[in-house]
């Protein structure tokens, strides 16, 4: 009895990792056909933002083509190849990748995708980098000697992406920033600190925000003094 029992678990741990083993393959290894057309390299192009790609290629227009598949690396940490996206149009041509890294290199490859569960050997590698980060405003300042505030001017940012502004202080006192307000509109440029205390001395800076939400460099520092009391 023990033996058939011992044979029938057996058994079933055989067919239990033949199947995962399969399932794991078939993840792992996209099935190539030697015989598909190739994605030219020299049709592929590409336009770099601070966060995002936008790739380009040839459209490859025969009867089995069902899409294209986005292979990505990022260049930055492994530089190994994983499929990120499937674009389910043979007759597409453009895609953009968003959510990158700032300032990073990425390698790119795109495999023609067929109705039949097949795909093509993948293109070579096309090697793109993000932008660098933008900057700040160009002008900011502190107005002091008002009675327990502080007024903060600024020159608007020049680039329409922007649609808020970060504000963060400090003092010669603290070691940290802190953020205290948001001021929405690129247009907007003026902020008053209320409620502050008598003969103090704050530090400003300033981060512009884009649409896509997209944080520049931090600005110059301004500096302000409260108003003192009275002798």
């Amino acid at each position: 009895m023990k033996k058939s029992i011992t044979s029938i678990l057996s058994i079933s741990l055989i067919i239990l990792f033949s199947g995962c083993e399969k399932e794991l393959n078939t993840a792992l290894k996209p099935k190539i056909d030697e015989n598909l057309p190739v994605i030219e390299s020299t049709s592929m192009k590409h336009i770099p933002d601070i966060n995002a790609i936008a790739l380009e290629w040839k459209k490859i227009d025969i009867p089995r083509a069902a899409g294209y598949y986005i292979i990505r690396a990022d260049m930055q940490t492994d530089g190994k190849f994983r499929r990120v996206a499937t674009v389910d149009n043979k007759f597409a041509t453009h895609y953009l990748d968003n959510d990158l890294a700032i300032n990073s290199k990425y390698g790119y490859k795109i495999s023609l995708m067929t109705k039949d569960g097949v795909e093509s050997r993948a293109s070579e590698t096309m090697i793109v980098s993000t932008l660098s980060n933008f900057e700040s405003v160009s002008l900011i300042e502190a107005v002091s000697d008002l009675p327990r505030q502080i007024k903060i001017l600024w020159r608007p940012h020049s680039n329409p992406r922007v649609s808020k502004y970060i504000l963060e202080r400090t003092s010669p006192t603290k070691a940290k920033w802190e953020e205290i307000a948001t001021i929405e509109n690129r247009l907007n440029a003026e902020y008053i600190d209320l409620d502050l205390d008598d003969n103090e001395i704050f530090l400003y800076r300033l981060k512009a925000v884009t649409f896509d939400g997209i944080v520049s460099n931090v600005s110059k520092v301004a500096s302000g003094t409260t108003k003192p009391l009275p002798g």
